[in-house]
């Protein structure tokens, strides 16, 4: 029962990224600073708590309902879960506004459409937009700590690929789609 309660807790974790996000930005613009701390103190403080995590994600890993091939570092995983933050964070917005949850059923095996809505990455396109500009603004406004130029570098990276990578999924199924279909012309004509 507890794990149900700490599943709830997640909606959190996209709440914590914006205001990261928000953070970055009255840096970026304003120069106000949240915290203060060089370089080399906060990687003396950051690599071990991500050692300690990575332990205790591997050990973790021996729980899993097939602990053999459920194991490793599990990337889809947590490419799913940069992915869903954003959404996160809509979802508590939503909770906080007090709207209300439409029930909708989702079609099964062979009537699932793969297709991905591209709405779904607007947040994602948004938040990769605020963070490049960000950065654009760092250059004129010369508050430029690394560390946390770093981070919007990764943000825009993410969320953009996020973005865009379902749109360049359909260019390129429609680009090897013609190339297909003119093959098969091809091939039909010199029969």
């Amino acid at each position: 029962s507890i794990n149900y309660f700490l599943l709830q807790q997640y909606y959190f974790y996209g709440l914590a990224q914006v205001i990261g996000i928000i953070l970055m930005s009255f840096y970026f613009i304003f120069g106000f600073q949240s915290t203060s701390m060089s370089l080399l103190p906060l990687i003396a403080l950051y690599v071990p708590m991500v050692l300690s995590q990575l332990i205790i994600f591997f050990w973790l890993q021996r729980f899993n309902i097939d602990p053999k091939e459920e194991r490793g570092f599990l990337w889809r995983g947590r490419l799913l879960s940069l992915a869903a933050w954003p959404i996160y964070f809509l979802a508590f917005v939503g909770v906080l506004a007090g709207k209300r949850l439409t029930y909708a059923v989702t079609p099964k095996g062979k009537e699932q459409n793969f297709e991905t809505r591209l709405s779904l990455f607007i947040p994602h396109f948004v938040l990769g937009t605020v963070t490049a500009l960000d950065i654009v603004i760092s250059i004129f406004s010369r508050h430029r700590a690394p560390q946390i130029l770093f981070w919007a570098i990764i943000n825009t990276v993410a969320m953009y690929f996020f973005f865009f990578g379902p749109i360049l999924q359909r260019i390129y199924a429609y680009i090897s789609n013609r190339k297909i279909s003119s093959v098969v012309l091809e091939e039909t004509d010199a029969f």
